[in-house]
């Protein structure tokens, strides 16, 4: 049985080739989530952080005015990364402009993998009836 390489040179072009049922899937856990935003490049790093807390669409003018023109190469490099990632796709604004918004996947898991969940697992009474919070065992 002969075996066939991988032709991938990263992460970012292995993941790009992937279908989006399959990211979908990836992104579904925090560890992935936080494994491919630690091997984006730093802009698109900051592109992903401007976004994490956002609830609504951001006008996609406004990113544009995030880099000065010198830098639109490294900016147009770092849209097709986040694009290809499926990190983030546009969406209709009101008005009709276009925004973006961070893939609701990849985002929730995100926010876990950086925040820490904080998820309760263990019932164990104290104040009354309440159970065991961080705020207590701090």
């Amino acid at each position: 049985m002969q075996r066939e390489k991988l032709q991938c040179k990263n992460l970012h072009e292995y993941m790009r080739s992937l279908s989006p049922a399959i990211l979908d899937k990836l992104y579904n856990h925090p560890a992935t989530c936080l494994a491919v935003f630690r091997e984006l490049p730093p802009l698109a790093r900051n592109y992903v952080m401007r976004l994490l807390f956002l609830d609504q669409p951001l006008p996609q003018a406004a990113v544009t005015f995030w880099v000065k023109k010198d830098n639109q190469r490294d900016h147009d490099d770092c849209m097709g990364i986040v694009t290809g990632l499926r990190l983030w796709h546009s969406q209709q604004l009101p008005g009709g402009l276009q925004g973006l918004v961070l893939n609701p996947i990849f985002k929730e898991n995100l926010r876990i993998a950086l925040l820490g969940g904080f998820h309760q697992h263990v019932s164990c009474p104290t104040r009354g009836n309440k159970t065991l919070d961080l705020v207590y065992t701090n």
